[in-house]
């Protein structure tokens, strides 16, 4: 939750999220100047964002508080992927990658086309890992451990068949967990044009989060204050504007009919 003496930021927060925040046309709206870190290209911007989310990264990662308490947020699945893979490159310890076994039911096409494919809510092809990473529950495992869809972990090993890890939050915090590989199966709203059976450990890295629906708002309110926030955006400056804008998407009919029940 937003620190109640940051009363500036809070009044900018409610103004995005009711969707009367001063906007520049087709929704976009300025980011406050002491939030912009300089777009240059992908990798630039990125380890920018990392120095600054991760200060003093190396002498800190096997604190599960500093871990679970810093975080970079995309819009996209491929980019949560791209830019995990990018921040564990910068972690320290050796590296452990996972594959997965792809296969459809119908038998229909070869392994080598499913392991393309990356499916919101399912664990990517090749699994990176290091020890002390966080990572989060894909599947719901053992509801009486709490290991349910969306737990949050510290992975505190590898193995070859399983993957050992530490709850972080709730009554079973710091209790270690063994989590083997499952077969899983596409929804029917994937996407896809048919369904994939994807053998592979039920988790993945959380390094970065994905946001739906891109929703400026949300990405902000998961500060606890505005100057532990920093933004880059790629394609953020507008013409004979100063600053660097976004877009806002704000439901505003879904607002009003929750204010109607009010």
């Amino acid at each position: 939750m937003r620190a109640a003496s940051d009363t500036q930021s809070q009044h900018h927060l409610l103004q995005l999220g009711d969707g009367i925040e001063q906007s520049y046309g087709n929704d976009l709206v300025r980011i406050p100047d002491k939030m912009i870190v300089p777009w240059i290209d992908m990798d630039s911007s990125i380890n920018q964002l990392l120095e600054l989310t991760f200060a003093q990264l190396q002498q800190n990662i096997q604190y599960v508080e500093y871990m679970m308490s810093h975080v970079l947020l995309a819009l996209k699945n491929e980019t949560i992927h791209y830019l995990n893979d990018f921040v564990l490159e910068q972690l320290p310890g050796n590296k452990i990658t996972y594959y997965s076994f792809d296969s459809d039911p119908e038998d229909i096409y070869q392994p080598d086309f499913f392991n393309t494919f990356n499916i919101s809510g399912f664990p990517p092809h090749q699994l990176n890992l290091k020890k002390g990473i966080p990572i989060i529950l894909l599947r719901t495992i053992n509801r009486n451990l709490g290991l349910c869809n969306g737990t949050r972990l510290i992975c505190k090993a590898t193995h070859r068949h399983i993957i050992e890890a530490e709850l972080v939050f709730g009554p079973q915090a710091g209790i270690r967990v063994f989590i083997p590989r499952f077969t899983l199966q596409s929804s029917t709203d994937s996407g896809l044009s048919f369904v994939l059976q994807r053998k592979q450990f039920p988790v993945q890295q959380l390094l970065l989060w994905l946001l739906t629906r891109h929703k400026l708002y949300v990405a902000l309110s998961r500060s606890i204050s505005s100057q532990n926030t920093k933004a880059s955006v790629q394609r953020g400056k507008l013409e004979n504007q100063p600053g660097i804008d976004t877009k806002n998407i704000v439901y505003k009919e879904d607002l009003r009919l929750c204010g109607s029940h009010v």
